[in-house]
C-alpha cells in the first residue's frame, strides 16, 4: 500500500536493490532470532517477532523476484494467483479438520487445507474456461 501511495519509496527501492535487500534479510534475521534471545520460543509466545519476519521475508521477496528470470518465478505466480482463495476459504476447513479429523495435527492441517484451496481454485478456472468457450467469449 505504501508503494502505490509514494512512488519515490519504489524508485528509491529499485536504485538501491541490493542495499535494500540486505537491510530486509536482516529484519528477517532479526525477527528469527529474538524469541531465541528472549526466551519466548513457541506458539503464540513472540507475536512481536512474527512482524520482522513476515515483512522480511516479504520485502527480500519482493525486492529478489523484481529482477529479471529469476528461478521460481511461475511457481511462485501460481501459488500467490492461489493465495487470496486460500486466505478467504481457509476457516472452512481449518476448525472441523483441527478440531474433529485431525486434532493436534497442524502441519497436516496446513498442508490440506493448502492444496485443497489450490485445487477448488483450478477447479474453478477450468469450470469458467469451459463456460467461457461454449459461449463463445474470448479467453484469456
Amino acid at each position: 500500500m505504501l508503494l502505490g501511495e509514494y512512488p519515490q519509496i519504489r524508485e528509491y527501492i529499485a536504485k538501491h536493490a541490493r542495499t535494500c535487500f540486505y537491510f530486509a534479510v536482516a529484519l528477517a534475521v532479526i525477527g528469527l532470532v529474538e524469541p531465541f534471545l528472549n526466551n519466548t520460543v513457541g506458539y503464540l509466545f513472540n507475536k512481536v517477532a512474527l512482524f520482522p519476519l513476515a515483512i522480511g521475508i516479504t520485502l527480500a521477496l519482493a525486492i529478489y523476484y523484481s529482477g529479471e528470470n529469476r528461478p521460481g518465478t511461475k511457481l511462485l505466480s501460481f501459488v500467490g494467483n492461489r493465495t487470496l482463495g486460500i486466505y478467504l476459504g481457509h476457516f472452512f476447513l481449518v476448525d472441523p479438520l483441527r478440531n474433529i479429523l485431525l486434532p493436534g495435527d497442524r502441519a497436516l492441517v496446513a498442508i490440506i487445507v493448502l492444496f485443497t484451496c489450490i485445487a477448488a481454485k483450478d477447479i474453478k478456472d477450468w469450470f469458467l474456461f469451459k463456460l467461457r468457450e461454449s459461449m463463445g467469449w474470448e479467453t484469456v
